[in-house]
């Protein structure tokens, strides 16, 4: 049996050797190319080849910098602060608009650890101002500034109101040129002192610098600084300067940092605005702008147009465009103010709007004169059934009561050239989604009583259907 078995396995491997060993020779000999490429191109999935695909080619180490593939890099540590830290006052650094990587370091100081330093701290500080006293010296800031910070933080760090941290921080700067690379440092040394922090370049320690810099929680470079609780908080990067709201319009471009400034000005507890810009900077077209981001948003948009520069753009998205002047057959009655009263203190707030138009059209009221026309409002608006009292029910009354001089003032506004502007019933609907009040064509003299008429017909409308409306009143 055992030698008809090594018979049989003889016959087998003549078959592999002289019938299967010529068939997969090609593919043996192509695998063992490939393992051998592998061997030599060492790309394998074992982590120091990892590190060697991920590393860079060559690195050199300079006084100051270091050239890694062509990029130049410096590194700087923060090495003195203000004395008062406020709030932002890393901003500066956070917003430099340069290619910089900024590292910052944090570890806590125990009080047991930080106390005894700080009682050291102060009594060399008290022993140097005595000594200087002794000497007849003036005892400067210099001196009597860290002493008392230091005596009010080690009564916080007692009183467990404050905790002690040493703190680095570190900026990488990158260029492509050594050129670039200086501009850019001096740059930032001059932004940095601006706000009174100092900093200085790694010197002959770049490289410790570069590990310091990594996300890997290494402090190599080991410029530590102390701060309390309060003064590091004020370093946190992550304050954003941004202001973003998803239901706002874009307004423009953050200088500081380049991000869109989006604000929803009706979320705001006050949503009021106002422009000042030199003539000619764009006020309007800023304006304007608005207005068809606003429109966009479902916005009911109202403008006080002194100087027509509003009409093509009404035109374009097909607004209501109301022309008021003594040939116009578009009115506002200013006693319309009161339309939607239901209390008496609604209608004791329109009678002070207007009191205050009357002001503007007798040129000013006397004491007596105004108990008038407060009176005389309450009655003819008592007397009013269907159609809104007028201007001339107004003068009839102050007439019966003997307010002669008041009525000659007003009488122009009744029955003069200026009749048809302020004497007569409202005739326009505020129901467009833009609506433009052209006031061009009135009098200067005018366009501050029109401006405020239009002003209280809005409010008023405004009040009878609340919804998100915008006035924009034009000064030209």
């Amino acid at each position: 049996a055992p030698g008809r078995r090594r018979s049989r396995m003889s016959k087998l491997d003549i078959v592999r050797e002289k019938v299967i060993d010529p068939i997969t020779a090609p593919a043996r000999k192509r695998q063992q190319a490939r393992i051998e490429r592998q061997k030599e191109l060492n790309i394998t999935f074992g982590e120091q080849d990892t590190v060697d695909v991920l590393s860079y080619a060559g690195l050199e180490e300079n006084i100051d910098h270091l050239n890694i593939d062509g990029v130049y890099m410096r590194t700087l540590y923060i090495s003195g602060y203000p004395f008062v830290a406020s709030s932002g006052w890393m901003d500066s650094l956070i917003n430099f608009n340069h290619d910089t990587d900024i590292s910052y370091h944090v570890h806590e100081v125990s009080a047991l650890s930080a106390l005894p330093k700080l009682h050291r701290k102060i009594t060399e500080l008290e022993s140097t101002k005595r000594a200087m006293m002794r000497a007849g010296k003036i005892v400067g800031s210099e001196i009597t500034d860290p002493l008392e910070s230091a005596i009010e933080l080690r009564d916080k760090i007692q009183r467990g109101q404050e905790k002690l941290f040493q703190m680095s921080i570190y900026i990488c700067i990158r260029a492509e040129s050594l050129e670039e690379l200086n501009k850019i440092t001096k740059l930032l040394e001059a932004t940095m002192s601006a706000r009174l922090f100092y900093s200085k370049v790694a010197r002959y320690q770049q490289l410790e610098a570069l590990q310091s810099i990594l996300p890997r929680a290494e402090d190599q470079l080991d410029q530590k600084r102390n701060l309390d609780s309060s003064s590091a908080a004020l370093t946190f990067p992550f304050m954003s300067s941004e202001l973003v709201q998803e239901s706002g319009i874009l307004y423009g471009v953050n200088k500081s940092n380049n991000s869109l400034v989006i604000l929803d000005r009706f979320s705001l507890h006050n949503a009021n605005s106002i422009t000042f810009a030199q003539s000619g900077a764009g006020k309007s077209y800023t304006t304007k702008v608005e207005i068809l981001r606003q429109l966009m948003q479902g916005t009911r948009v109202i403008v006080i147009d002194p100087e027509r520069e509003y009409k093509r753009l009404t035109e374009s998205v097909g607004g209501t465009y109301i022309k008021l002047s003594a040939k116009s057959k578009q009115k506002i009655n200013p006693f319309d103010l009161a339309t939607t009263f239901s209390k008496a203190s609604d209608l004791s707030e329109h009678t002070q709007d207007l009191m205050e138009v009357i002001g503007l059209m007798a040129e000013g009221l006397t004491s007596r004169e105004k108990a008038a026309v407060d009176k005389t409002i309450l009655k003819i608006y008592k007397q009013a059934k269907k159609k809104q009292p007028l201007l001339e029910d107004l003068y009839a009354e102050l007439h019966k009561l003997g307010q002669l001089k008041l009525c000659e003032k007003l009488e122009k506004y009744i029955s003069g050239s200026l009749a048809n502007v302020f004497n007569a019933q409202t005739n326009i609907e505020l129901d467009n989604r833009l609506v433009i009040f052209d006031i061009k064509d009135l009098p200067e003299s005018l366009r501050q009583i029109m401006m405020l008429i239009i002003s209280n017909f809005v409010k008023n409308q405004v009040m009878a259907k609340p919804e998100k409306r915008l006035l924009i009143i034009d000064e030209g």
